[in-house]
């Protein structure tokens, strides 16, 4: 994804858990060619009615950020923002 001259990769990997509940990883990469994230980057979860659950920023040469690991039900929505500087992108997902 692209926030003006900033290129990141989102990497989101869910697994089904054994009470069929769904485990949601997420992590920000630089892009191809960039060692470290940019200072200040964030990352955030997005509840279905629009609630900040848990943010990350980046600090000086971070090489990832991630979101802390959460459980989600079937069919059940969240969303995923990166925000750099005034410019943000927001990804909306349904499992």
């Amino acid at each position: 994804m692209r926030l003006g001259r900033t290129t990141v990769a989102l990497l989101v990997a869910i697994a089904q858990e054994c009470d069929r509940t769904l485990r949601v990883h997420v992590q920000l990469y630089p892009a191809i060619g960039d060692r470290y994230l940019p200072t200040n980057i964030k990352l955030s979860l997005i509840s279905d009615t629009g609630e900040n659950l848990h943010e990350v920023e980046s600090t000086v040469q971070n090489l990832c950020i991630l979101l802390n690991d959460f459980h989600v039900e079937p069919d059940e929505s969240f969303s995923i923002r990166v925000a750099l500087d005034d410019l943000s992108i927001t990804e909306n997902f349904v499992v």
